[in-house]
């Protein structure tokens, strides 16, 4: 639900292959988007399950969730239909939660997934409606990041989602500035 930002990037970048789970959604910038992908004739690859796609030597991308095929069909919380991925490098990973609400984070948790990562982009901006306990406590991440605008109408991210990040001893950044992780597969840095 937040495609926006993306028409910018199909303009700016040269885009092979874009991931979705191609829920029914109708609002007129999604339709844009879809649109800017037809016309630039851009693969789009439907995710309904876990898989692993290799992007190198000891790199690859996990898609953890949707469990199931979603295409066309109709949600009453987009949230939740968000792609959960992890990023491995060798023995480096980072977790990437998109908007998923603690009813995601359950079924995750539940269905024995893997969700341990050394970075965690925290889910929907750092609201109130994520990262559970027992969520932050199987991710178990050294830093995270939030990802949420200035000023923005919503107030986030929650001080309760800061709260409980610092008192886990989590590194916190957030995306108020440009952020750069490196990694070597053994080792993430901040630059």
């Amino acid at each position: 639900d937040h495609v926006t930002g993306l028409i910018d990037v199909l303009d700016r970048f040269k885009v092979k292959n874009i991931l979705y789970t191609g829920v029914l959604h109708t609002s007129p910038v999604y339709l844009e988007w879809l649109s800017v992908i037809r016309d630039k004739n851009i693969n789009l690859t439907i995710v309904k399950e876990k898989q692993k796609i290799n992007l190198g030597k000891n790199l690859y991308f996990e898609i953890l969730w949707p469990f199931e095929d979603l295409y066309n069909k109709e949600l009453s919380n987009l949230n939740n239909t968000s792609i959960v991925a992890r990023l491995v490098h060798e023995r480096i990973k980072f977790l990437f939660t998109g908007d998923i609400e603690e009813e995601t984070e359950k079924i995750l948790l539940d269905s024995g997934t893997d969700l341990q990562a050394n970075i965690l982009k925290v889910a929907h901006h750092g609201s109130d409606t994520s990262t559970t306990n027992d969520f932050l406590r199987a991710v178990s991440p050294e830093a995270a990041v939030l990802c949420y605008g200035a000023d923005n109408k919503f107030g986030f991210p929650k001080q309760e989602i800061i709260d409980k990040l610092e008192r886990s001893g989590i590194r916190i950044f957030n995306t108020l500035k440009t952020i750069t992780f490196s990694s070597d597969g053994q080792r993430v840095t901040k630059k």
